[in-house]
């Protein structure tokens, strides 16, 4: 709302609601993935769409263990670490990076931003 890119009313439904828009990075651009009301939805969320891009886009990487997880926030380092925890439950067995979000995308997205990404190993 502060930014212009959604209006009044639409920004305090989605408060009321308690939606948490999930974004995916694609080539080059940024678009809303899902729509999820409340944080744990979200969360799995994005959970579920990175399991489905190890079995799709990464396959060949993920099978030969190449891949790295990487974990992203902008919150508390007690909700940071729970994202942690949980990426690493979802994903047992797997390396898990952790980084702070860039300042560039805080900014746009708020406090407690959280993310997950991954990385692959040279094969």
């Amino acid at each position: 709302k502060k930014g212009g890119r959604i209006n009044a009313t639409t920004a305090l439904a989605a408060n009321l609601l308690n939606i948490k828009p999930v974004m995916k990075f694609g080539t080059g651009k940024l678009d809303i993935f899902q729509k999820c009301r409340g944080i744990k939805k979200s969360r799995k969320a994005m959970l579920d769409a990175m399991h489905n891009e190890l079995e799709t886009t990464f396959k060949k990487e993920y099978e030969a263990g190449k891949i790295y997880l990487m974990a992203a926030s902008s919150s508390t380092s007690e909700v940071t670490a729970d994202w942690i925890s949980q990426i690493r439950e979802s994903f047992p067995g797997m390396d898990v990076m952790c980084d702070d979000l860039s300042l560039g995308l805080s900014c746009h997205i708020g406090p407690d931003g959280l993310g997950i990404g991954c990385s692959c190993m040279p094969l």
